[in-house]
């Protein structure tokens, strides 16, 4: 049996007023930031452990926005979808950026499956 996995992504909202969305890239793929469920803590607890530790955001200012689920390479996993301002973003940590939505659009969103329709 495969790990239990969970995504997540957060929208910046950017003082010009458009929107990107954090992403992570390797080796040419874009993908949402995806970790294994910590069986000690909640997917939520995961997700945002590793926002706040691997990419270095502040997630205190952070707010949920959106809860769904992704099927990614035939697994099915939560994804939190959270909004950040911009004012309150830090530099990225490498291999994480923001990229606009078509840009995610066409890199990331067309090889996952999304569970309802979420509102971003």
């Amino acid at each position: 049996m495969s790990e239990a996995m969970v995504a997540g992504t957060v929208i910046l909202n950017k003082q010009n007023g458009e929107k990107e969305f954090l992403v992570k890239e390797e080796s040419g793929d874009m993908n949402f930031l995806m970790v294994p469920i910590d069986s000690k803590f909640t997917s939520l607890a995961c997700i945002l452990k590793e926002l706040r530790n691997l990419v270095k955001l502040n997630t205190k200012e952070m707010e949920l926005v959106e809860l769904t689920n992704i099927l990614s390479e035939d697994h099915s996993m939560p994804l939190f979808v959270f909004s950040l301002n911009e004012v309150d973003s830090t530099e990225l940590t490498e291999t994480f950026y923001w990229k606009d939505a078509s840009t995610v659009r066409v890199n990331v969103l067309e090889n996952v499956s999304v569970s309802g329709v979420p509102f971003f």
